[in-house]
Order: structure tokens, then C-alpha cells, then sequence
């Protein structure tokens, strides 16, 4: 049931809210090229993950879901493990586009590519997405 409620999620948020997704990501290319870190864009998109974390259950109070829910199968439970779920696919697809965008911006400016530096700005990356849900979720 939760890996059901989290493709519902996601697809829910690729459908009805898609600029809401679309355009941090886009950010994150975008100040990703502009800035000469190789590093910045997979930091940023851990940023863009943080900001944009309670979208998911911005919705459902939007959308009076729980009511829905109380009339079906999924428990509260589940719900908040798939938004996790959810949140957990949304950072790993942040981070990836900004790891994409860091190689692309080296190959283009002709640098050397780090991978350690890589390493940990991804595990930077890691902290502070975990920071933020400790914080912002239930």
C-alpha cells in the first residue's frame, strides 16, 4: 500500500503541480551553470528539496484528502511514510540533475572534474536534506 500511495504522490505531483516541481529543478541548472563551483548545483538542489518539502502535504490539506482517506484503506501511516518516500525520490532526483550539471559544466569549461569534493558535497547535500525533514515534516 505505500509504494502505491507513493506512485500516486508522485504522479499527482508531476500532473496537477508540475511548475511547482519543474521550475526549482530548473533553478538548480540554471544557478548551477551561473556559479564556477563544481559543487554548487548538487548543493543547491539540496536547498530546492528543503524549500519545496511540505508541498506534498500542502496539497492534501488543500485538497481535504483526509477525508478521502478515512473513507479508504490507507492509514495515516502510510500516507506519511509514502510523502517520505516521496520527498526521499524528489532529493535524489534533485541532487542527480545537479551532479549532471556539475559534469556537463566541467566538460564545458574544461576543468578537471573532483571527485572527492563531489563526494562531499553530496554527503553535505545528505545532512542538510535530513536536517530539513527532521524539522519540517511530521
Amino acid at each position: 500500500m505505500i509504494a502505491a500511495f507513493t506512485r500516486f504522490d508522485c504522479v499527482n505531483l508531476a500532473t496537477t503541480q508540475a511548475r511547482r516541481v519543474l521550475i526549482p529543478l530548473m533553478f538548480v541548472i540554471v544557478m548551477g551553470i551561473a556559479l564556477p563551483f563544481s559543487t554548487a548545483p548538487v548543493l543547491i538542489g539540496a536547498l530546492v528539496v528543503v524549500a519545496s518539502l511540505s508541498y506534498p502535504f500542502q496539497a492534501d490539506e488543500r485538497g481535504l484528502l483526509d477525508t478521502l482517506y478515512a473513507t479508504t484503506s490507507v492509514t495515516r501511516r502510510d500516507v506519511v511514510i509514502g510523502r517520505y518516500l516521496t520527498v526521499l525520490l524528489y532529493a535524489i532526483f534533485a541532487t542527480g540533475i545537479g551532479v549532471i550539471v556539475s559534469l556537463v559544466d566541467d566538460t564545458v569549461r574544461h576543468q578537471q572534474f573532483e571527485w572527492p569534493a563531489m563526494a562531499s558535497a553530496l554527503l553535505a547535500a545528505f545532512a542538510l536534506v535530513v536536517v530539513g525533514v527532521s524539522v519540517q515534516l511530521p
